[in-house]
């Protein structure tokens, strides 16, 4: 016999996904769940809000061959990719709110949530929900705090019960300082009950 916590079904909120649900593998692609506000510069690290007024769009895959792509970062797949607002250039990638919206449903929010997988941001940043930050400020490229170089992805696991109403939610990245050349950013992660791996699932032998 054995006995299974009270669970949701994963909520997919890794960049670099079509509508259907299956993972971009060509350059200058529209994500259809992550989306831009674009701004005039480099918003502040604490700006998570969609601004009252302008138009958003969606973010595009960035990869080898682009000219926004830097070769250090981890190759696109096979559970995300690389975005930003224009893979054709190396300035202003930056100037803009990166948000993606998702749903929870029922009477009330699910105990013992949490934000599981991994993230890349050139040059660093962080992550909120519905407006609050769920984690510090990370250099992870460029800078000089690495997250074990350049080829790796940092990993999360982050507590998100508190952050999170019924209906629409907000997942919004942050931007720090940035040197707006190369910039890029990656989410490689699911919203579900903690304790769970981001690709794991329950067999029983």
């Amino acid at each position: 016999t054995f006995t299974t916590a009270t669970s949701i079904a994963p909520i997919n909120v890794s960049t670099g996904f079509n509508a259907s649900g299956q993972r971009i593998t060509t350059n200058n692609t529209a994500d259809a769940n992550w989306s831009v506000y674009p701004l005039a510069s480099e918003p502040s690290e604490s700006t998570f809000a969609p601004p009252a007024t302008g138009t958003p769009q969606a973010l595009l895959t960035v990869g080898p061959g682009d000219a926004g792509w830097y070769s250090g970062w981890t190759a696109n797949g096979p559970n995300s990719d690389w975005v930003n607002i224009n893979p054709n250039s190396t300035t202003g990638n930056t100037y803009g709110l990166y948000y993606t919206t998702f749903n929870i449903s029922g009477p009330s929010v699910p105990t013992n949530l949490c934000l599981v997988g991994s993230m890349g941001i050139d040059d660093n940043g962080l992550l909120a929900i519905n407006g609050t930050a769920i984690m510090g400020n990370l250099n992870l490229y460029g800078g000089g705090g690495y997250y074990g170089g350049y080829q790796s992805l940092y990993p999360l696991n982050i507590p998100v019960t508190s952050y999170l109403v019924t209906g629409a939610n907000t997942l919004a990245l942050g931007w720090g300082s940035t040197d707006n050349s190369d910039e890029a950013f990656r989410l490689q992660a699911v919203i579900e009950t903690c304790g769970a791996s981001f690709t794991g699932g329950l067999s029983l032998t």
